[in-house]
């Protein structure tokens, strides 16, 4: 089999024309007959010309040069080979433009032939002939202003790209430290050039008074860099900026910029202007104040040079032309020293594609076939030999006819596979990607493409062949495999649906469930309770009060057992909401500990609370929920201690920023290091033993730490097991100013009025009917009562009343469709709306927004004591 040749490295001047393409800079290839042979789309944009539109003319005459004799100085400094020249021009354009370019030429040969290859910069910006001046003329008073010959700060950098190694050959540091030192000893004034990163680049004539003084103490060495910085950031190119600095001494300095890139300041200093007056007095003081030497300072200050502003004004002339200089010296420099290194990069890049390509051609793993446009074979891969299994003596003939020849009885489908073919060589611009299926059962993906240059000429096509039978049956495989996670998702997704409805089912039936007993459990509790207050209200011997009382505290007991299973059951669901309203902090310890102190004494102990001053007045928050917690700290604590004391104290956190720490702390039985992981957990209390003693369904500490959560605090327990305990929790706050009491309205008593009002009573509870007319039995009012809301409204458009209280559950119209039916009747008559009261055994604040949605002005939960009711009738009857 023949060898399969790699591709050459060409040099010919259609290779160097796709060369120079590559070049960011404007590039052109001229003969030495003055003939442009290539060109860059970057040179077309400089000259102003359609690329296409150069090739084969004139150089010369192409452009008209304002320098005359360019072309001769080119062509006399290039009789040397292997050099290279730079030359600056000015052209003019025919828009009428006039563009400053600099051409760094080269000479080259391509197959024999010598041909000049030049590289191509804007100098500056297009100006038009006539408005403006190659000089701009200076004012003596005034800084330079340099040729516009070299490329501006404030247009687009020329050199974006400077490597260090780069801005270390721009400046000649060496030559330029010699020349002013020579400099320095004629005149002796003093330079320094500095680069952007502080290194001293050059320095002369270099003062005491600074080497020695200002820069070495820290206070001012920082007036040196103040005024450093400040020349810095504020000079011009061509300019230069003039600075006093606090240190009492004048600076001066002009940029060197190479390229339109900032690189280093030439600076002139320290001095005064001979029409100044010194005043060493104001410097002996300075001296005293950083603790120089007085006589030393003094002496190293007479030693400053004293100039006139005539004289400064022309030495910093010199030095800016000097910063422009060396600045345009060293970008010929790096231009010239670019060229080189492009055309240098360029050859190697070409070498290392052709390497890079054979490479790659071979490391492929597809099958490569590359054709002429005559169809001959001009380079293939070793992969595409063995993919089609091509005889040596076919690949050795390099026909692209033979080799097709050869795979047509390898194929299924052979008139199709040769109607691709043909169709592509009959239209040479298109591509095409499609699959062959093989006699063998393998399958060849194939994709073609034509072989171009840039300006879209076609020279052959390029076939790329590859093996994706493992693909293709993996595919299948895939495509088998997802129907079949399709289907499973589908089942399983219907199971978790399932799922989901029951769970929501479930929660629904738990939540119906508890409402109905919290319903079932009020209604009864609501007459227990207020017959025991009514009971407790007559005379009666000691051991029936006991009787009572132990009946009125094992029912409130009974509703506490309730109303922990509702919250819990809410704060579950995610159904509680917590409100932010306005309260105090301080007021609502007082008061939990007012509450709870007549229970401590009841069983011996002590309960004391303590309020830090200083506190808040004022915060947002769910008041209820706070006292909840309270209670229920506290309640524990007198609950789990016989004798001692039981504290609650509220304090500011010490350790984090707006957070109020309560703590309520026992002398009790404590809580045993095993069981304090637990306790905070729902149903759990210590042990067995201390259930059956103390009692309680283990949700109270479980309810409190998920309030605590939700209001975006932490509690916590320190014990030790027969030492007491203290509980404590956090709650972040945001502090408010409450309103301030009128001073009017607290100067002025409130008269308690009284007047006899009708009250209609919807309840079918004839229990709950007793009770509130024995309620209201010493009251002037008249109380209607009525078993449904179907009664209410009738006997509410029959008669007229005050107040209407309305039981939520009721039979045949319950009390939301009879406030609302009501409603409607008094706004077709136009007439005052009487207040109605919602009355409900439901618990819950969605309960209380129902009722207030339905037309209630008020929501009343059950068990209702008898003083809120009577307080309640109390404020109706004070209306107006």
């Amino acid at each position: 089999m023949a060898e399969n040749k790699p591709l050459k490295h060409v040099t010919s001047r259609k290779s160097l024309a796709r060369l120079i393409r590559l070049l960011p800079q404007g590039a052109v290839i001229i003969s030495m007959q003055d003939r442009i042979l290539g060109a860059n789309n970057a040179f077309a944009e400089l000259v102003g010309c359609p690329r296409k539109s150069l090739i084969g003319r004139c150089f010369t005459e192409n452009f008209i040069f304002l320098d005359p004799g360019l072309w001769d100085s080119v062509l006399q400094g290039l009789e040397h080979a292997a050099r290279t020249h730079v030359f600056e021009a000015r052209q003019m354009r025919k828009d009428g433009c006039v563009t400053r370019l600099n051409f760094s030429f080269g000479r080259l040969e391509a197959k024999g032939e010598q041909l000049l290859f030049a590289i191509v910069h804007d100098q500056s910006k297009i100006v038009r002939i006539g408005v403006e001046s190659e000089f701009v003329p200076a004012d003596r008073s005034a800084p330079p202003v340099l040729p516009k010959s070299g490329p501006s700060v404030t247009s687009e950098p020329i050199l974006k790209d400077l490597t260090a190694d780069e801005l270390r050959s721009v400046i000649e540091s060496s030559a330029l430290q010699e020349m002013m030192n020579e400099f320095y000893h004629v005149t002796h004034i003093g330079i320094g050039i500095i680069d952007l990163a502080g290194n001293i680049l050059v320095a002369t004539g270099w003062q005491d008074i600074c080497a020695k003084f200002h820069r070495v103490h820290p206070e001012s060495r920082a007036h040196c860099l103040e005024s450093d910085i400040y020349l810095s950031a504020n000079v011009q190119e061509g300019q230069y900026t003039l600075y006093k600095c606090k240190n009492q001494m004048w600076d001066q300095a002009t940029p060197i910029i190479v390229g339109g890139v900032h690189i280093a300041n030439l600076f002139l200093g320290q001095f005064f202007f001979d029409d100044e007056t010194l005043d060493e007095r104001s410097f002996i003081l300075q001296a005293d104040r950083y603790g120089f030497d007085r006589k030393e300072y003094l002496q190293a200050l007479r030693m400053i040079p004293r100039w006139s502003r005539q004289t400064v004004t022309h030495v910093m002339g010199f030095y800016t032309r000097l910063a422009h200089l060396i600045a345009t010296l060293g970008l010929h420099r790096l231009l010239a020293a670019r060229s080189l290194q492009a055309k240098d990069l360029a050859e190697q890049d070409l070498k290392f594609k052709n390497a890079l390509l054979t490479s790659q051609q071979e490391a492929s793993i597809d099958g490569i076939l590359v054709v002429s446009a005559e169809g001959k074979i001009l380079s293939y891969n070793r992969r595409f030999v063995e993919m089609w299994q091509i005889p040596p003596h076919i690949i050795a003939s390099r026909s692209d006819e033979a080799a097709i020849g050869s795979v047509l009885d390898k194929l299924e489908d052979r008139e199709c596979f040769l109607s691709v073919v043909n169709h592509l060589y009959t239209h040479p611009e298109q591509r095409q990607r499609d699959e062959l299926a093989l006699v063998d059962g393998r399958i060849f993906e194939r994709y073609s493409a034509p072989v171009e240059d840039m300006e879209g000429s076609h020279f052959g096509r390029i076939w790329f062949f590859r093996d994706i039978t493992s693909e293709k049956l993996a595919e299948v495989s895939l495509i088998r495999l997802n129907q079949e996670l399709e289907q499973l998702v589908q089942e399983r997704t219907a199971e978790l649906r399932n799922a989901k409805e029951q769970a929501e089912c479930a929660a629904k039936a738990k939540g119906d469930f508890l409402a109905t007993m919290s319903h079932e459990i009020r209604t009864p509790m609501n007459v227990v309770l207020g017959m025991s207050d009514v009971l407790l209200e007559t005379d009666l011997g000691s051991e029936q009060r006991h009787l009572v009382e132990t009946m009125s505290r094992s029912g409130r007991a009974l509703m506490g057992i309730v109303n922990d299973i509702l919250d819990f059951s809410r704060i579950e669901s995610g159904r509680l909401t917590l409100s932010q309203d306005p309260f105090s902090p301080g007021k609502i310890v007082e008061e939990t500990a007012r509450l709870m102190r007549m229970v401590a004494e009841e069983k011996g102990l002590i309960l004391s609370e303590q309020v830090v001053p200083d506190l808040p007045a004022t915060i947002l928050g769910d008041e209820g929920r706070v006292r909840q917690v309270l209670i229920n700290l506290l309640g524990n604590a007198i609950k789990f201690t016989q004798r001692g004391l039981v504290s609650v104290q509220l304090a500011q956190h010490p350790q984090q920023a707006a957070t109020l720490l309560f703590s309520v702390t026992d002398t009790g039985i404590g809580v045993a290091p095993e069981h304090r992981q637990h306790i905070f957990e729902h149903f759990t209390q210590a042990d067995v033993g201390i259930a059956r003693r103390y009692g309680g369904t283990g949700l109270g500490l479980a309810i409190s730490k998920k309030l605590v959560d939700l209001m975006g605090g932490q509690i916590g327990v320190t014990s030790e097991s027969g030492q007491g305990s203290t509980f404590f929790f956090t709650l972040p706050f945001h502090v408010v100013v409450a309103d301030k009491p009128s001073e009017t309205a607290a100067e002025q008593p409130v008269d308690v009025i009284t007047r006899s009002l009708r009250i209609l009573l919807a309840e079918d509870s004839t229990d709950t009917q007793l009770l509130f007319q024995i309620y209201l039995k010493k009251m002037p009012h008249h109380l209607v009562i009525v078993n449904d809301g179907l009664e209410a409204v009738a006997r509410v458009r029959e008669e007229t009343f005050d107040l209407v209280l309305m039981d939520i559950q009721m039979p045949n119209m319950d009390g939301y469709a009879a406030t609302r039916a009501i409603r409607q009747w008094e706004q077709q008559r136009g007439g005052q709306a009487m207040t109605i009261i919602a009355l409900s055994a439901h618990a819950g604040l969605e309960k209380q927004d129902e009722s207030l949605a339905a037309g209630c002005d008020r929501h009343l939960t059950k068990p209702i004591k008898k003083q809120i009711l009577l307080e309640v009738i109390q404020q109706v009857s004070q209306q107006s």
